[in-house]
């Protein structure tokens, strides 16, 4: 069975979740075997991230969920050598 918190790790390592989520899920990483794999496979995302352009985000954003999508365009909108939009 797989835990309901994986949902959560790709939004909480791009600072997407609200802060009391933020720290629900850093206390069921640190007692949850089954999440830590997937939070360290997800943990270098948002470096790469900083490379994504808005370009890159047209036709998969909209596939993407909502907080995970808003966290990507604020990020990328946040970069002083991109422009987002």
């Amino acid at each position: 069975m797989t835990c309901p918190y994986t949902v959560d790790i790709a939004a909480y390592v791009l600072d997407a979740l609200e802060p009391a989520e933020a720290q629900r899920l850093r206390e069921h990483l640190a007692g949850c075997p089954g999440c830590l794999p997937a939070y360290d496979e997800l943990s270098g995302l948002p470096t790469l991230l900083d490379r994504i352009t808005q370009s890159d985000l047209d036709g998969v954003a909209t596939e993407l969920p909502e907080e995970v999508r808003d966290a990507l365009l604020a990020r990328a909108a946040a970069r002083p050598d991109r422009r987002v939009g």
